[in-house]
């Protein structure tokens, strides 16, 4: 008998769920043909008036010449288009904490450095590309400038950024840090170049629940240039504390950052603090509201603190007043002393009592930037390192050194009491004024990238880490599942930044694999002895039927001897859904069975 049409049985099929990768190598010139788009966003300060038009704050760094001419009424012009993508990718991907719980792209959100800054590039690929997703580590855009490589954790490196590479080595220790690269939130519709918060929340990388809580502050967001890189920088302005008639919210008020929940961070045996600072020349404010409650005005209702003369400011501390658990504070010696410039380091022993660490022998107030990072190993000295270069004279550990902050972390300025005291008529009592809260020493500078380890710093990477400004060589994210990928570590301009440049390059090429859900199918075509051994001509066929079996009376099986070239297979309709060609004609023979396997895939 000779079939034109075989069922398959359930045992000779078989449909298998799969995933192939397709590599895509894309220039310039064919980016707009499939869909994949480059695009910049920039945070603005805005207000939006009741008739929706859309009128920004041209005193903002981020305006040039050419763009503050833009009109931006309903909804025209590129500053606003710019804004909108800036919002919406922030909005997606860097507004909120981006935990397993809540996060809806990347498998491993845990893994992410996520950092985004005034100004982000953007490359923007179609799902009909990428398919299910991007497949992890395999994106790259690479141009004759530098080249950016995915890690296959949803992060983008600057390949060529060895220092950065190597500098990450000791993040892995890090359980607190900040760089301020996202103090534009806090802006709103504010000046960036005159606007001083009163008060503002300071996102902070932390292995614990710490808060960064800044008050009368301004910054610069994503635009500083540090050692080769580009970041935030929080700024204080160095005025004393609370004079008598301003209240706790007036910008005149001393500037300081506090880190809420780090009272009581006992940092071990083994540790490490590193921070980058900038001093002017001058640290004018020589007095603080530090001495004895003055009576002298027989006020029997009011006393304030004394202004008493200082000769330092203070640049980071852990202490209010001299406890036996304060660790230390770093400072700056102001106008007021004859080492005016010098750095300083102070720390307390709980046997030996209070220690004077470390002055250098060196002035930084020069308005530079220099790295600071005080390294505690195992069992060893306390080293204070300034641009990479241990201090000689700080090569020892006081008995009984202590470590655990008695305080929280303050940058800025040192914590001290409350400035005024009043009597309670109906108690007779003196008590602290709470809303005038006391700080002395004030800073007047910056302070970027600051880090706290719970692991020393191996000295062999000491170097890079005071060469890396956030130790770091990851500029961006990609974003698998959407197709997306950002570069965020760019500034406010468009010239002054190795990443802001024309977008994309002439010369660049983007290359990764997008990922695609597909069905293997598998059928075992099975012919057995004396099947599919005659012509398929209709016209050879009882009644002219493919589907007869029978031949017309005059012809026979046996005048045919096949020769297998091709196999189809078909629907239950006689649809031809697939073809199988062989490499070479196979003989049907008539003592014997032959099996052939057709294999295909198909898109989910």
């Amino acid at each position: 008998m000779s079939e034109i049409f075989k069922t398959f049985t359930g045992g000779e099929k078989k449909i298998t769920p799969a995933v192939a990768h397709k590599e895509w190598v894309i220039p310039p010139s064919e980016t707009s043909s499939l869909g994949i788009n480059y695009f910049e966003g920039k945070h603005y300060n805005y207000l939006i008036s009741k008739t929706t038009s859309h009128i920004f704050n041209t005193e903002d760094s981020q305006f040039s010449s050419n763009e503050a001419s833009v009109p931006t009424t309903n909804h025209a012009g590129t500053i606003y288009y710019k804004k909108l993508m800036h919002d919406s990718i922030d909005h997606l991907y860097y507004g909120e904490e981006d935990t397993p719980v809540t996060s809806f792209c990347n498998d491993a959100p845990h893994l992410l450095d996520k950092r985004l800054s005034r100004s982000t590039k953007i490359i923007s690929i179609p799902s009909g590309i990428f398919g299910e997703k991007i497949k992890p580590g395999t994106l790259e855009y690479s141009c004759s400038a530098y080249v950016l490589t995915d890690d296959g954790k949803g992060n983008l490196l600057n390949t060529a950024d060895t220092t950065g590479s190597i500098a990450m080595a000791a993040i892995s220790s890090s359980i607190l840090f900040t760089d301020f690269s996202d103090s534009w939130r806090a802006l709103g519709g504010l000046s960036i170049a005159a606007a001083i918060i009163p008060t503002s929340s300071i996102f902070i990388e932390a292995a614990s629940d710490y808060k960064g809580m800044a008050h009368n502050m301004n910054y610069s967001s994503g635009s500083t240039s540090i050692a080769g890189g580009y970041t935030g920088e929080a700024i204080f302005h160095g005025s004393h504390s609370l004079e008598p008639t301003h209240s706790i919210d007036n910008p005149s008020n001393n500037s300081y950052i506090r880190i809420a929940g780090s009272k009581g961070l006992d940092l071990g045996d083994d540790w490490a603090i590193s921070l980058w600072v900038n001093i002017p020349p001058t640290q004018a404010t020589t007095q603080s509201y530090s001495g004895n409650y003055d009576n002298s005005t027989n006020n029997n209702s009011t006393k304030i603190r004394n202004l008493k003369d200082r000769d330092r400011s203070v640049i980071f501390t852990t202490r209010e007043w001299w406890s036996r658990n304060c660790p230390m504070e770093i400072s700056v010696y102001n106008d007021n002393h004859a080492s005016e410039g010098k750095l300083r380091l102070d720390y307390r022993s709980t046997t030996s009592g209070f220690t004077t660490g470390s002055t250098s022998t060196s002035t930084y107030n020069d308005g530079a930037w220099h790295h600071l990072l005080i390294n505690k190993p195992s069992g060893d000295n306390l080293y204070f390192y300034i641009d990479g270069i241990a201090i000689s004279n700080l090569n020892y550990i006081p008995e009984g050194f202590n470590t655990k902050a008695s305080s929280d972390i303050y940058l800025g300025a040192r914590p001290y009491g409350y400035k005024k005291t009043y009597k309670n008529p109906n108690t007779q009592k003196w008590n602290t004024v709470k809303d005038q809260r006391n700080f002395i020493d004030p800073f007047s500078g910056s302070i970027s990238n600051l880090r706290i380890y719970d692991a020393s710093i191996n000295t062999s990477i000491i170097s890079e880490i005071s060469s890396s400004v956030d130790q770091t060589n990851i500029v961006g994210n990609v974003f698998y599942e959407h197709g997306i990928a950002t570069v965020t570590a760019t500034g406010t301009t468009d010239s002054s930044q190795l990443y802001d440049h024309a977008w994309p390059a002439a010369d660049s090429t983007l290359t990764f694999k997008g990922t695609h859900a597909i069905k293997e199918h598998l059928y075992l075509c099975n012919i057995l002895d004396g099947e599919f051994n005659s012509t398929y001509n209709p016209t050879a066929r009882e009644n002219y039927d493919i589907e007869n079996d029978n031949l017309q009376a005059y012809t026979t099986h046996s005048e045919f001897n096949p020769y297998i070239t091709s196999i189809g297979l078909y629907t239950d309709k006689h649809e031809l859904v697939a073809v199988g060609k062989l490499a070479q004609p196979i003989k049907n023979q008539d003592d014997y069975d032959n099996t052939f396997q057709v294999r295909f895939d198909t898109t989910v």
